[in-house]
């Protein structure tokens, strides 16, 4: 809820046990909590933009479009893009998902990031990033309930958005496996390693259950190759022979 994610920038004009009205400030450049809003309201909005919340490698439209882009794309669109801005995106519609899987997106003063892929080789004044240190996680678990599902490029389940605003990722065949618990309105717990950052906070899951109680682990996801059958000693001259 915006109240519980984002308390700073949303406060409560009016409210009754049918309606209640949100005023709603977020000024160019301000980060915010991802959250979303979960009942049927109406927007009267003095101004806009489409940019309104963003992760690692997506973020969700004022619309309620969610759009997937490559993680090494990340530092280059955080440092163009502010919080509020409108924003233009091109790329792919999974069927049956309303989502974009990005291949560039264009800010409103004109610049386009592109998808080139992965950096590979070249100077470290070409790649800013190589030599940073990257952000370590925590042990930390999180139990609420799931406002939103998230996806992966393909339009395939990857983890989910809580109600207060944190963001669950998992696994492809963790998500799939645990379909019904990852529906809005379930109340979903994991265990993990989280980073909380000015976005928020995202968590790497690798138990998952309805509660904290009852967790149990998401594993590989890779089959296990069964055991070679043992030879005896001795043996293997004469089976061969009765094969024969």
């Amino acid at each position: 809820d915006a109240l519980a994610a984002a308390p700073e920038s949303h406060r409560i004009l009016f409210e009754n046990d049918a309606v209640r009205v949100l005023e709603t400030r977020i000024a160019p450049g301000e980060i915010t909590q991802v959250h979303t809003h979960r009942w049927p309201g109406i927007l009267y909005v003095l101004s806009f933009g489409h940019f309104v919340r963003r992760d690692r490698d997506g973020m969700l439209l004022v619309d309620g479009t969610e759009v997937h882009f490559a993680p090494h794309m990340s530092g280059e669109l955080q440092a163009a893009i502010r919080t509020g801005e409108n924003v233009r995106i091109r790329g792919v519609r999974p069927r049956g998902c309303d989502l974009i899987a990005a291949v560039a997106i264009e800010t409103s003063g004109g610049r386009r990031i592109v998808d080139n892929g992965p950096p590979k080789g070249g100077s470290a004044e070409e790649k800013p990033d190589a030599h940073a240190a990257r952000p370590k996680g925590e042990p930390m678990d999180a139990e609420g309930i799931v406002e939103r599902v998230l996806h992966g490029p393909r339009g395939e389940a990857r983890g989910v958005l809580l109600e207060d605003g944190r963001v669950i990722r998992i696994p492809a065949h963790g998500a799939e496996r645990h379909a019904p618990l990852l529906a809005p309105g379930k109340t979903l717990a994991v265990r993990g390693e989280g980073l909380v950052a000015a976005l928020g906070t995202a968590i790497e899951a690798r138990e998952i259950g309805p509660s904290l109680d009852d967790l149990e682990p998401l594993g590989s996801g890779k089959p296990k190759k069964p055991a070679k059958p043992k030879r005896e000693r001795g043996h293997g001259h004469d089976a061969r022979a009765d094969g024969a």
